[in-house]
Order: C-alpha cells, then structure tokens, then sequence
C-alpha cells in the first residue's frame, strides 16, 4: 500500500511531467488549423460553383468554344466551296472577256475594211 508522500511524490512528478504552456499552444494551433480548414472548405466550394455553375461555368464556356469552333470548320469548309466557285467564275468570265475583245476587234476591222474599201 502507497502512503501519502509517496503519492504526493509521484503526482508532483506528473505534474512536472506536464506541458504546461504547451498545451494552450497546442489548442491555440487547432483552432487555427479549423479556421484554415474553412477558409479552404469555402474556397473550394468557391471554385467548384465557378466550375460547375450551368450558365457560366468554366464547364459550359469551354463547350460554348467548342460549339463555336466546330461551327467554324463547318464554315470555313463552305468558304473552300465558295472559293473554287469564284475561282471557276474568274476562269470563266477571263475566257468571255478575250472572246469578246476578239469579237471587238473583228467588228472594229469589218467596220474599217468597209469604210475604206468601198
């Protein structure tokens, strides 16, 4: 059976033992730590509402881009149609203008031929 001092020695060596400004560091440091964890917690939420939001989320303007550039290829696939359209349009009005200048210069030469000639 333990007498008196030596419990009293043995609970003055625990309380040596403590840490005693320690532990008001410790719980300092915790509450700390749980307002840091909600600034996150807020922050993440944050970020997923900017990520997710339907209307002008990051999700949703990145398919609006996609939307836009495949409408682009379309288009510019029907500009390469346009294009060669023109092209066989200038070939062809190239060809009309030398026959009509040819038909010019014939008449101007009939017309001269029949003035001088006669």
């Amino acid at each position: 059976m333990a007498t008196n001092k030596e419990i009293l020695k043995e609970l003055q060596l625990i309380n040596d033992n403590l840490p005693n400004g320690e532990l008001a560091l410790i719980q300092v440091d915790i509450a700390s730590l749980k307002e840091d964890q909600k600034a996150v917690r807020e922050g993440m939420r944050e970020l997923k509402k900017q990520m997710l939001d339907p209307d002008n989320g990051v999700i949703a303007r990145v398919n609006r881009n996609s939307d836009f550039r495949e409408d682009a290829k379309i288009k510019l696939e029907d500009i390469g149609d346009v294009t060669s359209e023109v092209m066989s349009i200038k070939l062809w009005r190239h060809a009309v203008n030398k026959a009509l200048w040819i038909m010019f210069a014939s008449v101007i030469g009939l017309v001269l031929k029949a003035l001088f000639i006669t």
